[in-house]
């Protein structure tokens, strides 16, 4: 791979891994404002995914017009270029997922200025959601899936917001049996198990839609580099939903009777590298080794 590739790869990693901050951490503060000492950590990785996905974003334009430039550098900067880029569905993309995270910022700063209850708390909580589809939407207007139809875009936003929130969610969840007694951090997990299995069930539900439509799942999937990164997507996904039914199963009950949470934090940190290891992956599904490959 040349040097283009490697930094379109590397700044759509940080692209996704700072949407999943973003939505996670308000999603966190919104199911967890009862416990309030996790309430400044939680603000503070919120506010990280916030900063971070646009400048991810911003990047990945710039890199993008490079990459086509070819002129080095420069070419990141190049005005004919850029209006080019701005044209296209890439722009159109950029304008979509600019307005989701202004939406996930301005939600942000509500939370930080209003208590937990009245018209402002629900207002948050639209703002939020509203950023957070705007944001996920913003994946289908380029790329594989841009001519494959509503139900495909409808799929893949769904599938892009749950996993965001998944993935996202791990930190506050490591940080709530961190900072929280036993009692409570079961309480924390219990919540999350049960508005997880049916965002799972859905994610395996339009994950193999969505491959399904891209691909036919033809016999010749199997020998294409795009057959073999969708299978360690596939083997990676199977390895962090054995992790999550660890945790339903053993863990979670475990950590009401013994009192221990150490267990529970070492996991949800594998958990959390899986989860990275799994973006990856869809990075490079996304960038370099599409169907259209």
């Amino acid at each position: 791979m040349g040097d283009w590739e490697w930094l379109t790869l590397a700044s759509r990693w940080v692209l996704y891994l700072g949407m999943a901050i973003a939505v996670g951490g308000i999603a966190g503060e919104w199911l967890l404002h009862p416990y309030r000492v996790l309430g400044p950590a939680l603000k503070r990785y919120t506010l990280t995914g916030i900063l971070l996905a646009p400048l991810a974003l911003v990047a990945h334009f710039l890199i993008r017009a490079g990459a086509l430039a070819e002129t080095g550098f420069s070419g990141m900067f190049d005005p004919v270029m850029l209006q080019f880029m701005w044209q296209s569905t890439v722009g159109d993309a950029l304008v979509w997922a600019g307005a989701g995270m202004l939406l996930l910022g301005v939600s942000h700063y509500i939370n930080l200025r209003s208590d937990d209850t009245g018209p402002m708390h629900w207002l948050q909580l639209v703002t939020a959601v509203a950023g957070m589809v705007t944001l996920a939407f913003s994946y289908t207007l380029s790329g594989h899936i841009q001519s494959e139809g509503m139900l495909s875009a409808v799929t893949l936003t769904a599938h892009v917001l749950l996993i965001s929130w998944w993935m996202g969610s791990l930190f506050p969840l490591w940080l709530a049996t961190h900072q929280l007694d036993s009692e409570q951090s079961h309480e924390v997990l219990e919540l999350f198990g049960r508005l997880a299995l049916p965002a799972v069930l859905l994610v395996l539900v339009a994950g193999m839609m969505l491959s399904y439509r891209l691909t036919g799942w033809s016999t010749d999937l199997v020998n294409s580099r795009y057959g073999y990164w969708l299978m360690l997507k596939v083997a990676l996904v199977g390895a962090i939903l054995a992790l999550a039914a660890f945790h339903k199963l053993y863990l979670v009950p475990a950590l009401k009777h013994v009192g221990d949470a150490r267990s529970m934090k070492r996991s949800l940190l594998l958990e959390k590298a899986v989860g990275m290891a799994i973006l990856a992956v869809t990075t490079v599904l996304a960038v370099l080794v599409g169907p259209g490959h």
